[in-house]
């Protein structure tokens, strides 16, 4: 089992650096932007704003900690295939990311799109993360 002194952590800072990508580029006009602003009720002015460094910085402290613990799992439970890793990918970013998510949306009323928008991200996001992390030994 990993100790947190054993981790090779270069695997996790690219990992999370890979998962800020993919969030980038899912709320970008390339993806889901629209959709998302529409449900949020944002505008493109809004938008422009954007978040401030803190925000950033804590969206890839976050990232950081999900990739610590997605490696700590990976190792508990032995996964060494790509095919592996992406069954660990969706069990975490399914089985407990969206359900909290979903959860929360069911008592805050907001929509199914703007669950789906954001759940996807995720998803996709433990996905990416948990295959860098089984390869990357």
């Amino acid at each position: 089992m990993f100790y947190l002194n054993q981790i090779n952590y270069l695997p996790v800072l690219v990992a999370a650096a890979v998962s800020f990508l993919i969030g980038g580029l899912w709320y970008s006009k390339l993806l889901f932007a629209k959709p998302w602003m529409n449900e949020m009720k944002l505008t493109e002015e809004q938008i422009k704003q954007g978040g401030n460094l803190i925000h950033y910085l804590l969206a890839f402290i976050l990232a950081f900690i999900t990739a610590l613990a997605l490696v700590l799992v990976i190792d508990i439970m032995g996964i060494v295939a790509l095919k592996g890793a992406v069954k660990l990918g969706l069990l975490v970013g399914v089985g407990f990311i969206s359900t909290a998510l979903l959860l929360n949306y069911i008592f805050e009323k907001k929509s199914m799109t703007l669950f789906l928008i954001n759940a996807g991200n995720h998803v996709a996001s433990t996905i990416v993360m948990s295959v860098i992390l089984t390869l990357w030994h």
